[in-house]
Formats: structure tokens, sequence, C-alpha cells
């Protein structure tokens, strides 16, 4: 995690060490544009606050691919709180 100008920032691979999802499934979430994210050179950073949109939208609420997920819900809670 890097914080610039007060926002904190994620990479695909602090994302795989809180999200169960592959890197390569992440990424897939990233390059459809279902979680936001900007590129810079070739890494892919999120913001705290576009994780939230996304955990926090009625059709992802705690869920990671089609299926409600344990961690994920635990993920969601840690960074909706």
């Amino acid at each position: 995690m890097k914080t610039i100008c007060g926002i904190d920032y994620y990479s695909v691979n602090d994302l795989v060490k809180e999200i169960p999802l592959s890197k390569n499934g992440i990424l897939k979430y990233l390059k459809a544009g279902r979680i936001k994210s900007m590129v810079i050179g070739k890494r892919y950073w999120v913001s705290k606050a576009n994780l939230q949109e996304y955990f926090l939208s009625t059709e992802n609420k705690g869920r990671i691919g089609n299926k409600i997920n344990h961690q994920a819900n635990c993920w969601y809670k840690a960074f909706t709180h």
C-alpha cells in the first residue's frame, strides 16, 4: 500500500494478500473495469475509495465471483469501517 496526497492505493500484490482471488483473477476484475483502477507504468493501482465503492454496491456486497465468501465479507468490513 502506498499513500499519495492522503489517499491509500493498493497494488495487485497487496490485493492478492487480502482478496481470495489469484493475481490473474484480480487482474481480470481490473481490466474489465469491475473495480476501478489506474495504471502507472505497467502496474495497476486501486484506491481505497474504489475498493469501498465496489464492495458497497448492492450487487457486489460481500461477494467475489458468483458466490458469497466469508473471507470477502471480512475484507469488505475491514475496508468499509
